[in-house]
């Protein structure tokens, strides 16, 4: 198992990374979204080299707000050109994998979301595939509707890896949905989120600071084998933004996870 942590796109991306390196975190979880973290704001050689100075792996977070699922294709196709630039940016900074979000709304109709986002991934895996890059998506809400979508999205790619946000899993969840993703799509799982909420909003709490059950999740996780990239995307501890959020959500991962 390997910890991360996920830069923020309000601050300038290289000292983040620099942060990342000197306390020892295995990979750098790149944001990519504005002010501060577009492909035109960062520059992939200094990215580069600091990933080498430090010997940190890298994965590539695309931003949630990019309209995929908009009435006008005019508008998803910007969506879509921006979503390349991303991937020809990870491409350039090494990362394998470039995840993207469900549809980032409080509602969705499954059908139109699905078609939707089978015009967004018949022009990006192709050149996820020449780049070698794997696409990832990224669960978000729990409705019947988002599991309909989910369902739906992956029938259609069978090669589309799944990036399982533990924190999603349990906003207002019907269900237990860490087990239902583990069970259904288990084999396609390639990173995982970990951030603390109280059930309602996506907080982004440090671990242990919220009501996800954690020990359990643990448990689950390591039951269907999985030992991969974890990001510690816990921005807050205390109800205030803190680096030390990052330090102290590494430290809880680490006796849970031995614990378990």
């Amino acid at each position: 198992m390997k910890i991360g942590v996920m830069t923020y796109r309000e601050k300038p991306t290289i000292p983040q990374i620099d942060w990342i390196g000197k306390n020892k975190f295995g990979f750098v979880d790149l944001s990519m979204e504005p002010p501060c973290a577009t492909a035109e704001a960062m520059d992939p050689k200094k990215i580069r080299l600091l990933l080498k100075k430090y010997d940190l792996g890298m994965t590539g977070h695309t931003s949630p707000h990019l309209p995929f699922t908009h009435l006008h294709k005019e508008i998803r196709d910007a969506a879509s050109k921006e979503l390349k630039k991303y991937l020809v940016f990870l491409h350039k900074v090494g990362s394998p994998n470039m995840n993207i979000h469900s549809p980032f709304k409080d509602r969705i109709d499954p059908r139109k979301a699905i078609e939707h986002y089978s015009e967004l991934l018949d022009v990006v895996m192709p050149l996820a595939r020449k780049y070698k890059i794997k696409v990832m998506l990224e669960n978000w809400l729990n409705t019947d509707e988002y599991i309909r979508f989910y369902r739906g999205i992956f029938k259609r790619y069978p090669k589309l890896k799944l990036h399982l946000d533990i924190g999603h899993c349990y906003l207002r969840p019907k269900k237990d949905m860490v087990s239902w993703f583990l069970k259904n799509y288990g084999d396609r799982i390639e990173h995982v989120h970990f951030s603390d909420n109280l059930g309602r909003k996506d907080n982004h709490y440090a671990l242990g600071e919220g009501a996800v059950p954690w020990l359990k999740t643990i448990r689950l996780l390591k039951k269907y084998g999985y030992d991969g990239t974890i990001t510690l995307e816990t921005f807050f501890m205390r109800g205030k933004r803190r680096q030390n959020a990052f330090l102290y959500s590494r430290n809880k991962l680490l006796k849970w996870w031995g614990n378990c």
